[in-house]
């Protein structure tokens, strides 16, 4: 291989890693929950300081068996808590990942985290990069309780 095309080939690989650090992720945290919970919830503030929309397709985590984007929307004086695809974060923006709102849906955990554990959490995007972030387990410090509502 000539070194013009390992360099093409490098840079090839090297793009979605760059494209990942464009995004940031700061005050994250995952609720905390009972001894046996089977079902938690991550926040976070996602910022897109690039030039380009950036699209978050899904999440995943070793502690547990499925992890997906929802939001809670209060619909008749009820809240309703919906699957989410995508998430796009337009360039300079930021969205944010709050109790009451668009959250992580932290399924069926191997053992339920306690506060002051951690808990890594890798967020794909639509261009195939990822960004692993570590999220600390915490008390609600009484926001909403976006877990009193309805699965649709």
């Amino acid at each position: 291989m000539t070194r013009l095309a390992t360099l093409a080939a490098v840079a090839a690989l090297l793009t979605p890693l760059a494209w990942a650090s464009d995004v940031t992720v700061q005050d994250g945290w995952v609720r905390a929950a009972p001894p046996g919970a089977r079902v938690m919830a991550g926040y976070f503030r996602l910022t897109n300081p690039g030039d380009e929309a950036r699209t978050l397709v899904g999440a995943s985590s070793p502690r547990f068996d499925a992890v997906e984007i929802h939001t809670t929307r209060m619909v008749d004086g009820k809240a309703l808590m919906r699957r989410e695809d995508k998430v796009t974060v337009d360039p300079g923006a930021t969205v944010d990942f709050e109790p009451g709102g668009r959250h992580l849906m932290l399924m069926q955990p191997e053992s339920t985290p306690a506060p002051g554990d951690t808990v890594e959490v890798e967020l794909s995007f639509e261009d195939g990069s990822s960004l692993t972030v570590t999220l600390p387990v915490k008390r609600d410090d009484g926001g909403a309780a976006d877990h009193a509502h309805h699965h649709h």
